[in-house]
């Protein structure tokens, strides 16, 4: 008999699917508690996100920091490029504000410019959301969010398929951008250009039956998106309260269904 945590250790996102497959046809892993307020959720476990239960390759487990609650089921990624203009960072904190006022879980990836804009709004206006990082958790990229983390911690939660003690790399951050778009029904670009990582986020919401959208403002300035909204891949965003429309007929907490 193993414990889950070693088995983990090192996995790439095809494998842990693979052990989750496992897990839920019987196979017994121990989980062993970590000395800090770290959490590690099993694909069994009833706190695991819902919105990734419903993938057909979906992780064997999550490290976690904070709580996910039934409400996390209404999400949207948030999402863009690291250096936005004044204009991008306005319009990111109306949209994450305006989320976190309908009770939309805010999701991103807790990197500079857009991700921190979108996290610091959410909570700002007393939502909930969830920080989704490319290293574990004893670590923080970039260093500067650590105060950032730490509150989305308390107001959310804070997710990686990495263990606690892995250092980021260049590969472990596109594979962050999957666990985005899979925790996400709706992932808004705010602003980003044609070489930007976000579009792996983007693409990877295709793939797994997500929903992607657009600011006007993007489609307009950039080649890509007009691309994506001409050819169906992407709705497009005439205002901010166009969202809602989005992920209005997921229930909200409380509700059935």
């Amino acid at each position: 008999m193993g414990c889950l945590n070693q088995a983990l250790k090192g996995l790439s996102w095809a494998a842990s699917c693979r052990l989750a497959r496992q897990l839920e046809a019987g196979l017994h892993l121990e989980v062993e508690s970590e000395p800090e307020d770290i959490r590690l959720l099993s694909v069994l476990s009833p706190e695991y996100p819902s919105a990734l239960k419903e993938l057909s390759r979906r992780p064997a487990g999550l490290w976690v920091r904070g709580r996910v609650e039934l409400h996390d089921r209404r999400a949207v990624a948030v999402v863009g490029t690291r250096s936005p203009s004044p204009q991008g960072l306005q319009r990111t904190f109306r949209l994450a504000s305006l989320l976190a006022r309908e009770q939309i879980t805010v999701v991103s990836g807790l990197a500079r410019g857009v991700d921190t804009a979108a996290h610091q709004a959410c909570l700002e206006a007393g939502g909930r959301t969830l920080g989704v990082v490319g290293h574990g958790l004893r670590h923080c990229y970039p260093p500067e969010n650590r105060n950032l983390m730490e509150s989305i911690g308390f107001g959310g939660a804070v997710l990686s398929q990495f263990e606690p003690d892995f250092k980021p790399t260049r590969w472990s951050f596109p594979e962050r951008n999957r666990l985005i778009a899979g925790l996400s029904r709706v992932s808004v670009a705010m602003e980003c250009g044609p070489l930007s990582g976000t579009l792996s986020e983007l693409q990877w919401a295709l793939k797994l039956g997500r929903v992607v959208a657009l600011p006007e403002s993007l489609v307009m300035s950039q080649s890509w998106a007009r691309s994506w909204a001409d050819e169906g891949k992407a709705v497009v965003l005439r205002r901010e309260t166009d969202v809602l429309s989005l992920v209005g007929e997921i229930p909200a907490v409380g509700d059935s269904g």
